[in-house]
């Protein structure tokens, strides 16, 4: 499902947001926390388990149509930890946006993650890069074909995780 763009204009409370989410994913949604900051847009955290990652992003889609920023990722070596940041309320005026970043815990054996860009075309960067430099799969994601790494003949090729330092194998 794709959304279609509709933003809205009056943006729902940020506190509102996070109870709705606390009570739609109760213990699922670890340590959700709203952080907010004169200077900045007020930034909710959560951790949560891949199985509700597409769950979580349509109930983003019942407040505002979700803006996929970037989606990001790091070897803690038992684990993976991916980042996925949306916002809402855009369209809201100034301060009444709302940034989200949503992190799911992936255990090292675990390399297969649902895909986004059923969604959000615009994830399909962020996920090929990650097949490349964290050795993950996406389901779903139609085109897996690598941006970055090449072999010694200039054709690409998908790298391992092993090839974080940059080598060649």
């Amino acid at each position: 499902m794709i959304y279609a763009p509709e933003y809205v204009i009056q943006a729902t409370d940020h506190r509102e947001v996070l109870s709705c989410l606390e009570g739609r994913f109760g213990a699922d949604l670890e340590m959700p926390q709203l952080k907010e900051g004169e200077a900045q847009s007020p930034i909710l955290t959560a951790t949560l388990p891949k199985a509700r990652l597409l769950e979580f992003v349509d109930c983003l889609a019942e407040f505002d149509f979700p803006h996929f920023r970037a989606l990001s990722g790091e070897d803690l070596g038992e684990a993976i930890l991916l980042h996925y940041d949306f916002a809402l309320f855009r369209s809201a005026g100034r301060g009444k946006r709302l940034e989200i970043s949503a992190s799911v815990r992936l255990p090292s054996g675990d390399r297969l993650m649902p895909s986004l860009v059923g969604r959000f075309p615009s994830a399909e960067y962020g996920e090929r890069e990650l097949i490349e430099t964290l050795g993950l799969d996406f389901e779903g994601l139609p085109d897996k074909s690598p941006l970055f790494t090449f072999d010694d003949r200039g054709r690409r090729r998908v790298a391992a995780p092993c090839d974080l330092d940059g080598g060649v194998h």
